[in-house]
Parts: structure tokens; C-alpha cells; sequence
């Protein structure tokens, strides 16, 4: 799902987007989960069905990822535009080639980490998703 001129303050996206991935972890659960959020990146490239959110293509797009209790929340921004793409965890993956590649129904988004900076957020995400999904299927 993806949700087009997004503020976090919003109740009516934080309700729709709470009831796909679960709600915003609170303060006390971050100790445990430790990182929720990953550094921003730089967008190098993008599906026609995210794009097309972004008028202006020539400007730099910028994106990060935050964990939810069932999924990913994939923010790109471009000045003052946001739009997220909602990730359930049984449709999410992520490769590591040149760059972190997000894919999921069908779309891809390319993500430029220098120095390989969030390599330990992209672990600690998929290992909540190993995590979540096997509690499902117990």
C-alpha cells in the first residue's frame, strides 16, 4: 500500500498504516528492538508506481525504513513531499547487490548506502522478520 502526502501526526495514515503492520513502537520496546529506524539514504532507483508520486524527478529523493511489529515502513521523501510504501513481512525482501534493493508486490526500490552504513539495521530487520513470521507459523 502506498500513501501519498504522508505526516506521521496524521490519525487518519498512523490508523490505516496500524492496521497493515502493527502500531509505532513505543519507547520502552525500542531498548529491546534497539534500532527502529535506519539512516536516510539516497534513492537510486525506483518503480513507475513510486515514482509517479514525485513530480519533480530531477531533485534528489531520499528514503529510510522503519520497523513495525509486522512489517516495514518505507519513507521517501523529496523536500517537503512524503509518501510510504506499507510492507507486510510475508512480502517483503531485501537483496544486497551494489546497493539495498526493497521489493515487494511487484515494485522496487534501490537504496544507495555509502560505507555500508545500515547493514546492521537491514540484519536486525530481517531477523525480526524471521522472528514474527515464525511465531505465525507455530
Amino acid at each position: 500500500m502506498i500513501i501519498t502526502d504522508y505526516f506521521p501526526t496524521s490519525k487518519e495514515h498512523e490508523f490505516e498504516i496500524s492496521g497493515l503492520i502493527g502500531p509505532r513502537y513505543q519507547w520502552a520496546s525500542q531498548l529491546s528492538i534497539r534500532k527502529i529506524y535506519c539512516s536516510r539514504m539516497v534513492i537510486q532507483k525506483v518503480s513507475k508506481d513510486l515514482i509517479a508520486h514525485f513530480p519533480n524527478r530531477s531533485d534528489t529523493i531520499y528514503g529510510s525504513i522503519e520497523i513495525r511489529p509486522g512489517g516495514a515502513l518505507v519513507t521517501l521523501s523529496q523536500d517537503k513531499r512524503h509518501t510510504v510504501w506499507v510492507i507486510p513481512f510475508h512480502h517483503l525482501a531485501i537483496l544486497k547487490s551494489e546497493c539495498w534493493e526493497v521489493h515487494a508486490n511487484g515494485m522496487c526500490l534501490k537504496l544507495m548506502d555509502p560505507k555500508w552504513k545500515n547493514k546492521n539495521f537491514i540484519s536486525l530487520l530481517m531477523n525480526h522478520k524471521r522472528s514474527v513470521l515464525g511465531a505465525e507459523m507455530n
